[in-house]
């Protein structure tokens, strides 16, 4: 969750991941779900998930982040698990 507080937005993002660096751009004052998918492959199993002041100065808020992956069963149905992160740093 995240929020801008004298901050003009807020950048939920993924880098280093082996693809496109990812984000999404929230300018709310409320706090608000900022959800980035991303994919990472055999060869690069590590991902930089981050929260920072897109708008300079300013102070913006990022609260219970997590990343979970998501599974497809075989019905179809999607699933979320955070069952599976051997480390992290925040």
């Amino acid at each position: 969750m995240v929020k801008k507080g004298s901050g003009t937005k807020v950048n939920v993002g993924v880098k280093n991941y082996g693809s496109t660096e990812k984000l999404k751009e929230v300018t709310s004052s409320s706090w608000t779900s900022g959800t980035v998918e991303f994919t990472t492959g055999s060869t690069n199993t590590s991902a930089e998930v981050y929260v920072y002041n897109a708008g300079g100065s300013g102070i913006v808020y990022g609260d219970e982040v997590s990343v979970v992956r998501k599974v497809i069963a075989a019905s179809g149905e999607t699933m979320l698990s955070d069952n599976y992160i051997t480390s992290a740093v925040i």
